[in-house]
C-alpha cells in the first residue's frame, strides 16, 4: 500500500515547519506508516506550491507501482490530494480510501477540487463547524469586517472543497468539530478552550476511519503536551 500524505499552511522554513507541524494528524499519520507513506508539507503562502505537491503525489503513486492507494490531506493539503485522486482517475487507478481534514481550496491550479472523483471509494471528512457556510461567506463578499472579530480561529472565511460527489458509488462520512480550523488538522490554538475537546475528537473519529481499512494509525490530541512546554517556556 502506499499513502500521500499532504500537510497544511504554515511557516516558510523548514525547521520551523516541522516544529510547529510536529503533531499535526497528516505529521502523526506519516510517521505511524514509515515507509509506506510520502509526506509533503503544506505551502506557506499563495504559490504554486500546491500544485507541485499534486504532481509529486501522482509521481510517487506511479513510481510505487501498489494497487492499494490511500490519500490523507489536511487543509490546502486536503485540496492537494483531492487533486490527485483526479489524476489517478485519468490513469484508472482506484483510492480505496480518502482522508480530509477541514480541506479548503484558497489559490488557483486546482480546477478539480471542488470534486470527489468516482475512483474514491470511500472518503471521511473532518469539518470545522459552520465551515462554507453559505452566510459567513456571503459577510465576507461583503467585507463585513464583524465577521473577523466573531471567532478569528475558526477562519470562517474559507470554503471547503471535495463537497460533490462524481458518483453515488463513493462511501462518503464527515464529523464535524466545535473548533478551530487547526483543531481539525490536528494543530490546535492553545489559549483557545474549544480546540481541547474538538482536537481530541478529531482524532478519535478520524482513527476509527483509518483502523477500519487496517491502517495501524492512532492519532493523538497532543494538547496536554503541547501545554506543558509552553507552561515551561514561561518559567
Amino acid at each position: 500500500m502506499i499513502m500521500i500524505v499532504v500537510d497544511g499552511t504554515g511557516p516558510m522554513f523548514n525547521a520551523t515547519y516541522d516544529q510547529a507541524m510536529k503533531n499535526s494528524f497528516c505529521s502523526q499519520i506519516a510517521r505511524a506508516l514509515g515507509s509506506q507513506a510520502s509526506y509533503y508539507r503544506g505551502p506557506h503562502s499563495f504559490t504554486v506550491a500546491t500544485v507541485l505537491r499534486v504532481w509529486g503525489g501522482v509521481a510517487n503513486v506511479i513510481a510505487s507501482r501498489e494497487t492499494r492507494i490511500f490519500l490523507a490531506g489536511y487543509s490546502r493539503g486536503g485540496a492537494a490530494v483531492t487533486e490527485v485522486a483526479h489524476y489517478l482517475r485519468d490513469m484508472a487507478l482506484d483510492v480505496e480510501a480518502m482522508f480530509l481534514f477541514d480541506s479548503v481550496k484558497r489559490e488557483g491550479g486546482l480546477p478539480n477540487a471542488g470534486t470527489i472523483p468516482r475512483n474514491v471509494k470511500n472518503c471521511y471528512k473532518i469539518l470545522r463547524t459552520l465551515s462554507g457556510s453559505k452566510g459567513i461567506v456571503d459577510s465576507v463578499l461583503k467585507w463585513d469586517s464583524q465577521v473577523w472579530d466573531v471567532d478569528p480561529y475558526q477562519r470562517r472565511w474559507m470554503g471547503n472543497t471535495a463537497n460533490i460527489l462524481e458518483s453515488s458509488m463513493t462511501h462518503l462520512e464527515q464529523a464535524v468539530v466545535n473548533g478551530s480550523h487547526g483543531a481539525a488538522g490536528g494543530a490546535p490554538w492553545y489559549e483557545h478552550e474549544p480546540d481541547r475537546i474538538a482536537t481530541d475528537t478529531a482524532a478519535k473519529w478520524m482513527t476509527a476511519m483509518m483502523q477500519r481499512h487496517g491502517l495501524g494509525v492512532t492519532l493523538r490530541s497532543d494538547w496536554v503536551a503541547q501545554n506543558k512546554v509552553n507552561a515551561a517556556s514561561r518559567r
